[in-house]
């Protein structure tokens, strides 16, 4: 027979963190998404001795914000996550604010409100290198998303700087066969054909190329 109990244990459980699996899958709860979360917005459900919680954290909602291109609600949450963590941790220097940073310069970086989207991308770098050194493997797509950055500023030197940035690292992180630099090299390539440096543009494209053929064996 199967029971709840036992796969999980009595308590507030997360729906999105649980999965259920049994024979006659006589319980398998579905987890809908909420159209118009809120902060403290919560949906529950009551079975036996067991409840069920959809309550997200403002981390969870901004994230699955910005992946429904929702870029406001995706600011908005991803700011009070900032200031949630800042006030858990008593510091700003933590990952999980450095990752919200981040991901805050992504959403406005879609807004087109470069400015702001570069001043989130120098807070999340300067906390990762503070933590972790100049040697992260994180900061390699924070310097990639500043570059892209500085290049919608019609600053493309300053973005071929922190490409560079990016494929040092990675190279010293991965050698020079590193998977990660292809879409490094594209991304340089890029701005070197905006700035109609074509011989550029074609050297990044072809080595990027090249790293797609060793991944798929060619």
């Amino acid at each position: 027979m199967f029971t709840l109990n036992k796969f999980i244990k009595p308590g507030f459980l997360n729906l999105s963190a649980v999965l259920f699996k049994s024979e006659k899958r006589s319980f398998i709860p579905t987890l809908q998404t909420i159209q118009s979360p809120k902060t403290y917005q919560s949906l529950w459900y009551k079975s036996g001795q067991v409840w069920f919680s959809t309550e997200r954290s403002n981390k969870e909602l901004a994230k699955e914000f910005l992946t429904q291109r929702k870029y406001n609600e995706a600011v908005e949450h991803f700011k009070k996550s900032i200031e949630e963590e800042i006030k858990k941790h008593g510091r700003e220097y933590d990952d999980s604010v450095a990752d919200d940073y981040f991901h805050l310069g992504k959403a406005y970086f879609r807004l087109g409100r470069y400015p702001q989207a570069l001043e989130c991308y120098k807070k999340a770098e300067a906390i990762t290198s503070r933590i972790h050194g100049q040697d992260f493997k994180d900061l390699a797509d924070i310097y990639s998303d500043i570059a892209l950055t500085y290049n919608r500023l019609d600053q493309p030197e300053t973005s071929l700087d922190f490409h560079h940035k990016c494929i040092n690292l990675l190279k010293k992180l991965g050698g020079e066969n590193n998977p990660d630099l292809g879409l490094a090299y594209l991304h340089m390539a890029g701005t070197y054909y905006h700035q109609r440096k074509y011989n550029e543009a074609l050297k990044y494209y072809e080595r990027a190329l090249k790293l797609v053929k060793q991944a798929l064996g060619e």
